[in-house]
């Protein structure tokens, strides 16, 4: 949102384009990136996030670039009929109107708005945050990430997640005070953040860690929760008699006779 108010989103794309796909094919078994495809994580899982946030930093260092790359939005000159589909797909974009569609469905809604009584809407002010409110965000939300994965918890790891979590959450509430609020945001007096429960759930994390452990032995990814029923299916052949039995008895064997078949999907 911050990049698309600012006009450079599409630049962010190209300069990362390649970047995950890099690490995809190194076929890292604890780092198990997908393609990043216009900010559309459709079909991604929580092994996948999980790469996503240790290369966050290495991701988003682009951004400390684009800032001076693209000048500021000016309407396009000429007759609107000789506009691309480029230039009416900015014309709306920076007046935070839809701008999906065929070309000339874009040209249609131009012209609409054109012509719509009291004239066009004015060109909304964008975003009014920096470059260092975004590395701010993303430093703290991996910072954040590193201390919630650990594999022991003590007092003080509690008191420094606790920490970690109000810095990543601070951070983003000043980032998202900056942005031009959406139209189609509920709520616009309530800061983002309390409108997600996956924001305000972060805050019981400290709470978790020190009631049961470790959060990645309570994590539902990988072949220790959700993901084993993968590996099992292919292997359950009906209720009969003994059914559990044998099921596990096939996924030993697969585990200790396949190559191809990860020993930790059943760990």
């Amino acid at each position: 949102d911050w990049l698309k108010s600012k006009g450079k989103y599409e630049i962010f794309v190209k300069s990362v384009s390649g970047m995950l796909e890099a690490v995809q094919s190194l076929g890292l078994q604890w780092c198990k990136s997908l393609p990043y495809t216009m900010g559309n994580f459709g079909g991604w899982v929580s092994e996948n996030y999980l790469a996503f946030a240790r290369l966050l930093p290495w991701f988003y260092s682009s951004v400390n670039f684009i800032e001076s790359v693209q000048k500021p939005y000016e309407d396009p000159l000429g007759p609107r009929s000789k506009w691309t589909v480029t230039q009416n797909k900015r014309w709306l974009i920076s007046r935070n109107l839809p701008a999906s569609g065929k070309a000339k469905d874009l040209r249609a809604a131009v012209d609409k708005y054109m012509n719509q009584e009291g004239g066009p809407p004015p060109v909304c002010p964008g975003a009014s945050g920096t470059i260092q409110d975004i590395v701010k965000v993303v430093w703290s939300m991996w910072s954040m990430v590193c201390n919630l994965m650990v594999k022991e918890v003590t007092p003080e790891q509690v008191a420094e997640v606790q920490h970690q979590i109000k810095c990543f959450l601070s951070f983003y509430d000043a980032l998202d005070k900056r942005i031009p609020a959406k139209k189609n945001k509920k709520q616009k007096n309530v800061p983002t953040w309390l409108q997600s429960y996956n924001f305000v759930c972060l805050l019981n994390l400290p709470d978790v860690m020190s009631n049961y452990g470790p959060l990645p032995n309570l994590w539902e990814g990988g072949g220790q929760g959700e993901k084993v029923l993968s590996r099992l299916k292919p292997l359950h052949n009906g209720y009969r008699a003994g059914w559990q039995k044998h099921l596990l008895s096939n996924a030993l064997d697969a585990m200790a006779l396949d190559p191809s078949y990860e020993s930790s999907s059943c760990s």
